[in-house]
């Protein structure tokens, strides 16, 4: 069994309290989470959103008075090394979308340790997501479910796109049928964002099918036939 261990450190100030439990469900569906901290300036009627998940959840939320420029963003980031400290594996998830945070993912890469980031609002910064192992965007739930001709326009070039990847790594094994993580790990490679989640599906089984491949448990076959 796996001894990895997870850090979950959340900038209230970047991130909607409304999928906090989307993310937290994310976190725990992989391990352990041993630390979980919401870090925001708490004295403000802004942040009062966050009191149920405070209340609901075991959490530490972290009190950042704002009178300093980027506050939040300093103490997360120094709680975030000490997080990596130790001989334990530990797994760094870091909601946010800020690109403050590029320093602290070096830092954990280093180490060698993996990071996870999380990101709630539209407008997030790519070297944020460059700099981690796997992101995963939560848009606002209104948007995530919109429908419409553009909507729909803009989800077949999306597929058309994820496709033409999947064949150009299949390419490299002459287009044989390959093992789902080595065209995880292709995906990734190209972009952190390349995630299931990030595209509606449950699972990457479903997203591949979605995209006119044929998946089992070991291979990936081209074409969508075996």
């Amino acid at each position: 069994m796996s001894n990895v261990t997870y850090a979950l450190l959340v900038d209230g100030d970047n991130i909607n309290p409304a999928r906090m439990e989307d993310i937290l469900n994310d976190v725990q569906e992989r391990g352990r989470l041993k630390t979980f901290r919401i870090y925001a300036d708490f004295s403000k009627h802004t942040a009062s959103s966050w009191k149920p998940v405070v209340e609901s959840h075991a959490c530490d939320a972290v009190q950042v008075y704002s009178t300093r420029p980027q506050a939040v963003d300093l103490t997360m980031s120094l709680d975030g090394l000490e997080c990596l400290q130790g001989e334990n594996p530990c797994t760094l998830c870091i909601a946010s979308g800020d690109r403050d945070f590029t320093h602290l993912m070096r830092k954990a890469h280093q180490r060698g340790r993996k990071v996870i980031a999380y990101a709630t609002n539209v407008h997030v910064s790519p070297q944020y997501i460059q700099c981690c192992d796997e992101f995963i965007h939560l848009r606002a739930r209104a948007e995530s479910s919109a429908k419409g001709t553009e909507a729909q326009k803009q989800s077949e070039i999306k597929k058309l796109k994820i496709r033409s990847l999947v064949e150009e790594i299949m390419d490299r094994e002459t287009r044989s049928p390959v093992h789902p993580s080595w065209v995880v790990a292709g995906l990734m490679a190209r972009n952190p964002a390349y995630n299931f989640k990030n595209f509606g599906h449950k699972s990457f089984k479903q997203w591949m099918e979605s995209v006119g491949f044929l998946v089992d448990d070991r291979q990936i076959f081209p074409d969508g036939r075996r």
